[in-house]
């Protein structure tokens, strides 16, 4: 008990000394402080590392009793317009990597790619938030990143494959409340060793789904590119951008904007509507001349 005393104070004693040192920080500084640092490493990553410290800022300006720091100085940060990702998978793509994929993933990636939710929120559904008599899954509040609760719809292939889930859990890991879990089939590695516990709830899976894009022809597609996917296909599907941003949780406009994706058959497409379009306006004009 003494020994955790004195590191809570030595922590505390820290915390006030970068305090103080904090309090007198300008906007030059920061400047000087990005200069330097982006001479290693991205300009991205220097966001992210002076955004923790803009953070800390806030805190002991906004949350700290007595207050830390009076004022917070501007703080310049780098255009990551650049930086948003446009990956995604058309339907023929999605069979070629759920054909890859081992049979513990398979239902975690088709529900990903037909609702645009996180992985995270994803990955801690159980099984009273599945309803099959009214398709759908329910988000209470606490299980979302955005402390609102939603309802995904159940449709396409999803069915599908949560009911083989379930089945599955019924019969071998009754106890499991988690909807994605390690089947048996993928947890024993060979001399031996187990990977994981089967029947346990699905956390890391990089190295499974690298070597399965890769082999399905889509080296480097994320899991979260799949949140994309899914959100294109509404859109083209014709879904109100009002209901998407229901399903998968975007809190503003802007955000869901960022991921309409727009492709070259997008292009044809609106191309085949102009060009139908003009044909029917000049048809008006010249039946107006006779």
């Amino acid at each position: 008990m003494a020994g955790a005393t004195t590191r809570c104070r030595a922590r505390l004693h820290r915390l006030a000394i970068l305090a103080t040192l904090s309090a007198s920080l300008t906007t030059s500084d920061f400047h000087r402080y990005r200069e330097k640092r982006e001479i290693d490493v991205d300009p991205v990553t220097v966001n992210r590392e002076i955004s923790y410290f803009r953070a800390a800022l806030n805190n002991g300006r906004l949350r700290q009793t007595p207050r830390k720091v009076d004022s917070v100085p501007y703080i310049p940060m780098a255009d990551e317009s650049h930086n948003v990702r446009t990956g995604f998978i058309e339907v023929s793509g999605y069979k070629k990597i759920l054909q890859q994929l081992p049979v513990t993933l398979k239902p975690l990636f088709v529900c990903g790619y037909h609702v645009s939710t996180r992985k995270g929120e994803l990955k801690n559904i159980v099984w009273p938030q599945v309803d099959f008599d009214e398709s759908v899954i329910v988000l209470e509040p606490a299980d979302t990143k955005t402390g609102k609760g939603r309802y995904l719809p159940i449709y396409g292939d999803m069915g599908e494959w949560l009911t083989k889930q379930k089945a599955v859990r019924d019969a071998e890991f009754p106890e499991c409340p988690w909807v994605f879990f390690w089947h048996t089939a993928d947890c024993v590695l060979g001399h031996g060793g187990v990977r994981t516990k089967p029947g346990s709830r699905v956390e890391k899976f990089d190295a499974s789904w690298k070597a399965a894009v890769k082999r399905a022809g889509n080296e480097g597609l994320l899991f979260h590119d799949l949140r994309r996917s899914a959100q294109r296909n509404m859109r083209k599907a014709g879904i109100d951008q009002s209901i998407r941003m229901k399903i998968s949780g975007h809190k503003t406009d802007s955000m869901e904007r960022r991921y309409n994706i727009v492709d070259i058959e997008d292009v044809k497409g609106a191309a085949k509507q102009m060009a139908k379009w003009i044909k029917g306006e000049k048809a008006k004009k010249d039946k107006g001349k006779t």
